[in-house]
């Protein structure tokens, strides 16, 4: 975590929120309020609606295409 310095001279720790891979949204919760997977962080509400999700639909291959997309950084 870097360090942020106040006027009055004082240091406090910067604070790392997580953004989802694909809604690019931060959960109130948190790190607590989703997975990581690969270095990817994935809210709670994303990964909902992945899990129920139907095959063949046009959200469905644009989540495929992320996750392979995910799946191939080195």
């Amino acid at each position: 975590m870097s360090d942020v310095c106040c006027e009055k001279n004082e240091t406090i720790k910067g604070i790392l929120l997580p953004r989802c891979y694909f809604c690019g949204q931060v959960p109130d919760e948190g790190i607590r309020g989703g997975v990581i997977i690969k270095k990817a962080f994935i809210c709670r509400q994303c990964e909902i609606q992945i899990v129920d999700l139907q095959i063949g639909s046009p959200v469905y291959e644009i989540v495929i295409k992320k996750i392979k997309k995910l799946f191939s950084k080195v």
